[in-house]
């Protein structure tokens, strides 16, 4: 009966009908007396929890994550118109990667054209590409500055390894993140996830474009 009358409430509704009946005395005058509630989301298995100033809120764990500056993570790239191996950044065991945004900027190469970065995510520029970006720099721009907001991030999983590929730039890309459990980020790809694009397949585009 107590489940049937239960289940006809939101969760909102459960969690202000439980903080009144601990708060509110049941009888005008009688001395308070607290018992301990544990107020649960079914779905999630998330918990409530009562603050010093008795507001109930639930935590986000990755968000908590996310504004935790022990999970900071910054990778400081000095591009020299390669695969800047020297700047790798290895993910910590036990540990996924969410790149949230991407800073700097671009100081052209000997030529006129596009100025480039690719970032992905094996050593020595393999693997799969996480992003890119390009920006078109002659003689009388020479550089081209960048920041980037890349929403809820680009998901690094565990034992990889963030490299960046510079074409045509020397100047410094900034890629900011935090770290987060491994298991937050799966290990294979998700059903319906996109076939990525390889570091051949960007091998290939960029000799075409050479060759033209």
């Amino acid at each position: 009966m107590l489940r049937e009358f239960l289940s006809k409430f939101s969760g909102g509704q459960l969690t202000w009908l439980a903080t009144i009946a601990i708060l509110v005395p049941g009888t005008v005058g009688a001395a308070v007396s607290f018992q301990p509630v544990s107020i649960v989301d079914p779905s999630s298995g998330a918990k409530a929890y009562v603050d010093a100033y008795r507001r109930v809120s639930v935590y986000d764990p990755i968000a908590g994550y996310q504004n935790n500056p022990v999970n900071f993570v910054e990778i400081s790239v000095s591009n020299g118109n390669k695969c800047d191996t020297a700047y790798q950044y290895a993910v910590p065991a036990g540990k996924a990667l969410v790149i949230t945004a991407i800073s700097g900027y671009k100081y052209k190469g000997s030529f006129d054209g596009l100025s480039q970065f690719y970032v992905y995510d094996s050593p020595g520029c393999t693997g799969k590409v996480l992003t890119n970006h390009s920006s078109q720099l002659t003689q009388t721009d020479l550089t081209s500055s960048f920041n980037i907001v890349l929403g809820t991030g680009i998901p690094v999983k565990a034992g990889k390894t963030v490299s960046v590929l510079s074409i045509n730039n020397f100047g410094y890309v900034f890629l900011h993140g935090y770290l987060v459990p491994a298991a937050a980020v799966p290990a294979g790809p998700a059903a319906g996830e996109p076939k990525g694009i390889s570091a051949a397949d960007v091998s290939a585009k960029l000799a075409a474009q050479v060759r033209q």
